[in-house]
Parts: C-alpha cells; sequence; structure tokens
C-alpha cells in the first residue's frame, strides 16, 4: 500500500479490518483514482463515506492541512 510503518505504529487498528474485505478493495479504488489518503480515512469510514470523499478529493483542488484528506507525505511542496 506504500505506507510508511510509522503510519502503522500510529494507526495499530489496521491489523483489525479484513484484508480481502476491507483493505485491498479500498487500497485498489484509491490507486485507480490516483488517491493517497491516511489509513484511518480509507479504513474506518463506511462504505458511503468513503466513496464520497474520494468523489470530493478526485473533483476538487488540493486539501488544506486541516482536512481529513491531507496527508503528510505529499507535504513537501508546501513552504
Amino acid at each position: 500500500m506504500g505506507t510508511e510503518l510509522k503510519e502503522l505504529i500510529l494507526f495499530p487498528q489496521y491489523f483489525s479490518f479484513s484484508l480481502e474485505n476491507r483493505i485491498k478493495p479500498r487500497h485498489k479504488i484509491c490507486v485507480e483514482k490516483g488517491v493517497c489518503l491516511s489509513l484511518p480515512v480509507v479504513l474506518k469510514s463506511c462504505e458511503l463515506r468513503f466513496r464520497d470523499w474520494l468523489d470530493v478529493c478526485c473533483s476538487s483542488s488540493m486539501p488544506v492541512r486541516q482536512s481529513p484528506f491531507w496527508y503528510r507525505k505529499f507535504d513537501h511542496n508546501v513552504t
């Protein structure tokens, strides 16, 4: 998933989600749409909320830092 070990340490609940029914399908959708979201945003939301967030993320400009869509990995262009 391209996730850093630090993110897994900060979100140990990752291991409580189904790999086949939750993690893989949502990861696949994010990759197809070119979206990189934090693990809690991807996994903790219900299906409808997850799809809504993807729609917003794919049809808008870069999110602000306070948004759950902000992902620190892409922070390198921000001063």
